[in-house]
């Protein structure tokens, strides 16, 4: 689950007043020079977040102004100000779901994040019509153990798992000491529902620009994703600036020769876009300054380990 911490300052309580907004598709929005995470606030007064809230200098304009306004967050001025705050924080939301719309309308890539959403939720929309849809198959479930069963997962360190959907694969790893679990999704849907099975850190954001500072992570995973994604090259590359230096990265990506083919799809819409050879997907890793260590050929799958 999420960390909860109370505001213990009039000055925090006021920020935290600020940034509270409730939402179907996304809770409370802080928005970060580094990034973004997400508040709610119980009905006992306690802040869970993603991230311990931190009143820092070098904190963007939006989130200063309310930390800096007043010490008493009942005063006129401060309400005035966490009134502006709220709904510029509510128009910076809408903006991000009307840029994730253009986006979705704008590319031909079927992988938006409206139908994995609907995919989440048990939904299949074919585009003829839709089906009822376990995610979390049988078959699914025993691929995530296989894959968890790697000794990449067997060490402690910070671990992020890219396109991490409903949390499927970090819910099957093997119990382990000191091992801090992260995950990001554009689905609002796959990360509320990670939230609630997993403890870890869960943000909805884009691979292209993750939202955390370089050599973050001992571990990043990105399995079955890079194969759905406009730029995988740009995803790599900024798997490679998160994980720290020794740090491992593993990839799964159908083999192309192995791949599915259109027919074999529900409603023929294939939605691996982009096809990979292990020489490919090393040529790619290799250009972003990893090196490549362990590759396999696992049923359909290119299963690969590089090391920065």
């Amino acid at each position: 689950m999420a960390m909860h911490v109370a505001p213990q300052t009039p000055r925090e309580q006021a920020f935290a007043a600020a940034v509270l907004l409730r939402s179907e598709r996304l809770n409370t929005m802080i928005y970060w020079e580094d990034g973004f995470d997400w508040v709610v606030q119980h009905e006992d007064g306690s802040i869970e977040s993603s991230r311990p809230l931190q009143l820092r200098a070098e904190q963007p304009p939006l989130a200063a102004a309310a930390a800096d306004a007043t010490d008493d967050p009942t005063s006129s001025e401060a309400h005035a100000v966490l009134t502006a705050l709220r709904k510029a924080t509510v128009a910076m939301v809408a903006q991000q779901s009307l840029d994730a719309q253009r986006r979705d309308a704008e590319s031909q890539n079927p992988n938006t994040v409206h139908f994995y959403d609907r995919l989440y939720s048990g939904k299949y929309d074919t585009g003829q019509g839709t089906l009822e849809w376990q995610y979390e198959s049988p078959d699914r479930m025993l691929w995530y153990r296989r894959v968890g069963a790697l000794p990449f997962f067997a060490s402690a360190g910070r671990y992020l798992d890219i396109g991490c959907g409903i949390g499927g694969l970090l819910a099957s790893l093997p119990p382990a000491a000191g091992r801090a679990l992260h995950g990001i999704d554009f689905s609002p849907v796959a990360i509320s529902k990670t939230s609630a099975r997993i403890t870890g850190d869960f943000v909805v954001g884009r691979a292209e620009a993750l939202p955390y500072p370089d050599q973050s992570f001992d571990r990043v995973s990105c399995t079955e994703t890079l194969e759905h994604v406009d730029d995988p090259e740009t995803i790599i590359v900024e798997m490679a600036r998160v994980l720290r230096s020794g740090g491992k990265l593993l990839i799964t990506v159908p083999e192309a020769s192995l791949d599915l083919l259109d027919h074999q799809w529900p409603g023929g819409i294939n939605l691996h876009i982009n096809k990979f050879t292990i020489a490919s997907l090393s040529e790619h890793l290799q250009e972003a300054g990893l090196a490549v260590e362990w590759t396999t050929i696992d049923e359909r799958e290119i299963w690969l380990i590089a090391t920065k």
